[in-house]
């Protein structure tokens, strides 16, 4: 403080403040590990958000917070910024009771999701989600699809996974067909159709689709079908096994199902044992 001005100790008294806190500079130095990892993370997944980050750097063995995390990420300008939630009106039409899922592979949900090679040309992607444990049981990626080839690729996912009891599905031409219809009868599969104009009857698909979106379809640039195939089969298998999921505390889809598997498998015994 100069003659001119308040001393010091008189500026912080006035502003109720104590001089150690007014001479405090911060000692605090953060782990250049610690960096380096949110660094790698964010290059190599930059729609990570702080739990998911959080998350994957304790699974990496990291001792950290949240609030550590968000200073960091904030720190290094790598924050997300949050979409704006849309305005809901006060009052919703009444939907259609739909199935819930109460076992892993009860119920799938699915849609297509289209997008563009480098050319220009036009693809759609066939999308399959489990309604409770949120796994990908595969996507199918054709540039041109026909009312039999959601049947065609449920017959060859049938090889490897149980087809579930029901499908949740909206009113497109590839679902609303007799081809369909007769194949959920004919396998006893429950066939749910959203009401007409509410893709929010069918959630779980929707949100999963963003998220094919934003981590998949839009960082990366494909020439041709067999491209996207190839780098897509190694993208369900991560999704599934390794990406942590905020619906599911943060376990991944593969580790919520084994769980799930687990505590049935216990059950079924008690039950003959008892």
């Amino acid at each position: 403080m100069n003659e001119e001005s308040f001393s010091e100790s008189r500026a912080c008294r006035l502003a109720g403040m104590s001089r150690s806190l007014f001479n405090y500079e911060s000692i605090k130095k953060e782990d250049p590990k610690v960096i380096q990892s949110i660094l790698n993370l964010k290059e190599k997944h930059p729609y990570y958000g702080v739990p998911r980050l959080l998350n994957t750097l304790r699974r990496q063995g990291f001792i950290i917070n949240g609030k550590r995390v968000y200073r960091i990420t904030k720190t290094l300008g790598l924050t997300i910024e949050k979409r704006k939630k849309k305005w809901n009106r006060p009052f919703l039409p009444e939907r259609k009771k739909l199935p819930e899922a109460v076992c892993v592979g009860d119920v799938w949900a699915m849609d297509f999701v289209a997008d563009r090679l480098l050319n220009g040309t036009p693809f759609r992607c066939f999308t399959i989600i489990d309604m409770l444990s949120r796994e990908v049981p595969g996507i199918l990626v054709r540039q041109n699809m026909s009312a039999l080839t959601p049947l065609k690729y449920l017959e060859q996912l049938r090889v490897e996974n149980k087809i579930p009891k029901h499908i949740i599905v909206d009113n497109g031409s590839e679902f609303a067909n007799k081809a369909f219809v007769l194949w959920c009868e004919k396998n006893r599969v429950g066939l749910h159709f959203i009401d007409p104009g509410k893709p929010v009857q069918n959630a779980y698909i929707e949100s999963f689709n963003g998220k094919f979106r934003d981590e998949f379809l839009s960082r990366y640039q494909f020439g041709n079908i067999f491209e996207i195939t190839v780098a897509l089969r190694k993208w369900v298998k991560f999704y599934n096994e390794e990406r942590p999921h905020s619906a599911l505390d943060y376990l991944t889809p593969k580790e919520f199902a084994d769980q799930e598997k687990t505590v049935l498998e216990k059950n079924k015994s008690v039950l003959k044992t008892g």
